[in-house]
């Protein structure tokens, strides 16, 4: 079942209209979502204009909405509104454009089900073929969220939802999902912050469909791509937005925790409980430099948000770069 935690539930579904030039906002009942989830074909509408968006219908996310995570009686608490997308330049994008509209509140969030200009760390491009999660929330301007370990805790904060619904993946600082597979270490998603104007926003993707042909592996990648591990729950197209709901849900829950509690490094504690290669040999390329090649171990996170490596001479602490394990 499902439930927001300030007593609505809107999940709004972005659909093109048959009239010319008029696109809608469709928002289905919030009183009738979850006996329409595995009933009701037939949902009592709200429209409102949306201007700027190039809209079309999305069955595949609606069919999702009967994937047995949702039939089960566990209730999830949505913090704010939803939106479904179609094929779009990037869910970052349109939940900008959500935003100048006044429609994408603190805690809201838009999934799409492509994207044609999907982006990653360094400005890098991440393959969006239909199959995976795609998706943004707009997460609060505050002190957790805040400076140089604003990136690493949000990654965190998802690393540890993925775990809670049952998923054993690992946090790559600075902000990849990994799982650890046929002995090595392989990345299944992503998480980049971006801030525009007031706002700050947090796009994810992992991958859960891709076959083996449809990645785009850089020359340099450090890690093999792959799909998140196998789950009961949560498997096959159908299974995408179920997913997106239930993360949303535990992240939103997880910030609670870390913003209530008296000590404001608790998060480390978090993050390093899922940081893979901790102890281990790697290189890091300094993000300011990256003909400037470490080596060293990797001793833990620093509550600036940057990785502790202890190289022969000294411990140094790097605010970004890219990391590659030593074999």
């Amino acid at each position: 079942m499902l439930k927001s935690i300030n007593g609505t539930l809107r999940i709004v579904h972005i659909q093109s209209s048959k009239e010319k030039n008029n696109q809608n906002i469709i928002i289905h009942n919030p009183q009738l979502i979850p006996e329409l989830l595995l009933r009701d074909n037939s949902p009592t509408f709200i429209h409102k204009n949306l201007h700027g968006l190039k809209n079309t219908s999305i069955p595949c996310m609606e069919a999702s909405l009967s994937c047995p995570s949702l039939s089960s009686s566990k209730t999830i608490y949505l913090p704010e509104v939803v939106y479904l997308h179609t094929t779009c330049s990037s869910s970052l994008d349109i939940a900008y454009t959500l935003y100048k509209e006044n429609l994408l509140p603190i805690w809201g969030s838009i999934i799409v089900t492509s994207q044609t200009a999907g982006r990653g760390q360094l400005g890098r491009t991440w393959c969006s073929p239909i199959g995976n999660v795609y998706a943004t929330v707009r997460l609060p301007q505050c002190e957790l969220f805040s400076k140089t370990k604003a990136a690493i805790i949000a990654s965190t904060f998802f690393i540890h939802a993925l775990n809670k619904i049952g998923f054993h993946v690992f946090l790559k600082w600075p902000n990849d999902i990994v799982v650890f597979a046929n002995k090595q270490w392989c990345k299944v998603g992503g998480i980049l912050l971006e801030e525009r104007d007031d706002i700050l926003l947090a796009g994810v993707g992992i991958n859960m469909n891709k076959n083996s042909n449809e990645y785009t592996i850089r020359e340099d990648a450090s890690l093999q791509p792959s799909n998140l591990p196998p789950h009961p729950l949560f498997s096959g197209y159908g299974s995408i937005l179920p997913l997106w709901l239930s993360l949303v849900s535990q992240v939103y829950l997880c910030y609670k925790e870390h913003r209530d509690v008296n000590q404001k490094t608790s998060w480390v504690k978090l993050a390093e409980q899922y940081l893979c290669l901790k102890n281990c040999s790697v290189v890091i390329k300094d993000g300011l430099n990256e003909h400037q090649h470490y080596k060293g171990i990797i001793a833990g996170i620093h509550d600036n948000g940057g990785l502790i490596l202890s190289t022969s001479k000294q411990k140094k602490i790097f605010l970004s770069g890219s990391l590659y394990p030593l074999l």
